[in-house]
C-alpha cells in the first residue's frame, strides 16, 4: 500500500479478496463520513449515502491487510466495521 501524503487517503495498488463492511455508524456519523470520504477517496454525497444505509460494503477488491487498514480507521472514527473475504457474511 501506498500512502498519497498531498492526497491524504491511501492508495490501494494490490488487489485481493477482501471487502470492508460498515455494520453500524455509532454516535458520531460525521467522523465515519468523513474516515470514508479519506480512505476511498468517494464524495461527500456518496460517503453519505453509504453512512446512512448501513450495513453496506464500503470497499471490496483489498488485500488482506489493507482492509483491515480499512476497518481499524473506520472502528477508530467510532464505526462498527468487519473485514471479510469476499463471499462470506
Amino acid at each position: 500500500m501506498a500512502w498519497d501524503i498531498f492526497k491524504g487517503r491511501a492508495r490501494f495498488a494490490e488487489p485481493g479478496r477482501y471487502r470492508v463492511v460498515l455494520q453500524v455508524t455509532g454516535s458520531s456519523p460525521i467522523h465515519v463520513v468523513r474516515e470514508i470520504r479519506r480512505t476511498t477517496g468517494r464524495g461527500l454525497q456518496e460517503s453519505v449515502k453509504l453512512v446512512n444505509d448501513a450495513p453496506v460494503v464500503v470497499a471490496e477488491g483489498l488485500s488482506e491487510q489493507s482492509a483491515e487498514l480499512v476497518a481499524d480507521r473506520l472502528r477508530a472514527a467510532g464505526a462498527r466495521a468487519l473485514a471479510a473475504p469476499i463471499g462470506e457474511m
